[in-house]
Formats: C-alpha cells, sequence, structure tokens
C-alpha cells in the first residue's frame, strides 16, 4: 500500500466500473475516528491530497451535527461525465444535479469537473459533500424520514444559503402534501420544495434545541396521522397553529 499524506491509502489500483467512464479509479480509504471511516473512489487524475482535505472538512461538519452516530462507514464515487452520473440514476438529470446518495454511498461529480459539467460552482464541492454526508446521516437515524426535513437540515448545515420567493401555489401545495406526509420527491422539489425546506428548518433550528431539531428528524412518515400527532406534540403546537406557522413563515416569502 502507498501513503497520501496523513489520510488517505490506496487500498485498490485500477477499479473500472461495469459501465463505461473516462477514467480509471482507485478506492482511497479516508479514516474518520470512532471507528467511522469512507472509501472514496477517485479518477486517477484528481489530485487525491487537495481532495481528501475538503472531504474531511465537509464529512467533519455532518458529523457535527449528528454527533451521537459512531461506526459509521460510507463510500464516495466521484463522477467524471453527466452520462456516468444518469447510468448510476437511470435517467437522465438536469445540469444542477451534482450529487446523490444511496443509502451507505453517495456520487457526486469531480471537483474538477464541476464547473465543466453542472451549474455549480468548484467552491461549491466542500458544501455538497456535507449536503450528501447529512442525508446518509439521517437515513442512519430515520429511513422513513420526512422529504422536506431532509432537504433542509442538510441545506442548512452544510451553509448552503437558499434565497427567493415562494409562490403561494407552492405554499398551499406544500402544506397539503408535504408538511405531515411525503409526496413523489420529484413534484415535491418542483414546487420549490429546497427553499421551503430551508426557510423552515433555519426557523426551527433559530428557534428550538437541537434535542427537539433531532427528535423532529426521527418522526417516521409512514402515517400522515402519525406523522402529525408527532410534529405537534414534539412542538407543543395543534395542527392548526403549526399549519399557521408554517403559512407565517413563508408567506414572508411569497412572490
Amino acid at each position: 500500500m502507498s501513503k497520501i499524506g496523513k489520510s488517505g491509502i490506496i487500498k485498490k489500483w485500477w477499479l473500472t466500473p461495469f459501465f463505461f467512464m473516462k477514467a480509471e479509479k482507485e478506492i482511497i480509504n479516508i479514516e474518520l475516528g470512532e471507528s467511522s471511516s469512507i472509501d472514496v473512489s477517485v479518477g486517477i487524475g484528481t489530485n487525491r491530497a487537495e481532495v481528501i482535505e475538503e472531504i474531511k472538512k465537509g464529512v467533519y461538519r455532518a458529523f457535527a451535527f449528528f454527533d451521537s452516530l459512531k461506526d459509521i462507514k460510507f463510500e464516495i464515487n466521484f463522477i467524471y461525465s453527466r452520462e456516468e452520473f444518469d447510468k448510476y440514476l437511470g435517467e437522465k438529470t438536469e445540469n444542477w444535479v451534482i450529487a446523490h446518495s444511496f443509502g451507505n454511498k453517495f456520487i457526486i461529480f469531480a471537483p474538477e469537473e464541476i464547473e465543466k459539467l453542472t451549474s455549480h460552482k468548484r467552491n461549491e464541492f466542500q458544501q455538497i459533500v456535507c449536503h450528501e454526508t447529512c442525508h446518509i446521516l439521517l437515513q442512519k437515524i430515520n429511513p422513513k424520514f420526512s422529504f422536506w426535513m431532509f432537504e433542509g437540515i442538510a441545506l442548512n448545515v452544510s451553509s448552503q444559503i437558499k434565497r427567493g420567493d415562494v409562490k403561494k401555489e407552492n405554499i398551499e401545495y406544500f402544506i397539503n402534501e408535504c408538511l405531515f406526509k411525503n409526496t413523489g420527491y420529484v413534484d415535491f422539489i418542483s414546487h420549490q420544495g429546497y427553499l421551503i425546506s430551508y426557510l423552515l428548518m433555519k426557523f426551527l433550528l433559530d428557534n428550538y434545541s437541537k434535542e427537539i431539531i433531532m427528535d423532529l428528524l426521527k418522526i417516521r412518515y409512514e402515517s400522515k396521522n402519525l406523522a402529525e400527532e408527532e410534529l405537534c406534540k414534539i412542538l407543543s403546537k395543534t395542527k392548526e397553529e403549526v399549519v399557521n406557522s408554517a403559512k407565517n413563515i413563508l408567506g414572508n416569502k411569497t412572490a
């Protein structure tokens, strides 16, 4: 084995995925402490020493919030073409899609490819690593998560600030279809799901304890009635109060 600085060890050379890609990859293991580690699949042309430090910073930010979790192991796979990315998802994706999580792993465009192949900037890489790590950690706590809390906590912990106006019809859609239940994920996102999730979770983080936030993240969105009951109980509010509060928060950002 060959060491890379103080943090990564090349475990296997010339890893060739089952689908077409532009470059061969190698797996680098990054130890995180507390029996946690990451295997990162990286193209041999990527600056590994620089990228390892960025990955660690992004991952540690997520771990700092989900600090009760130990012995976490997951994988990151660097992507080098939109074709490779789309084959993972089994569908054609738009250029704003830069990463995606699958249980114990996530894919993300290699840093040097971000500005060529996506609408994002290279300097967003660390935030996106944090965002996707939050997704993995939340799924460890609750595999039946709420879509809006899933995205809201990841956006806020990674400091991916969302600005803009929320359309009135999208507030109504969110209240009816997303607040106490999960609708289709694509529909959720297409109705300003990211912005709404960011704004609501930011309000919760600013006004409630971390203990309460963690209790909210553990609500299993399997049954609308049970999710509604749990959310209201944790916030010590009636359904009407929760709905009105959400409308007021989002109404301050209404188009």
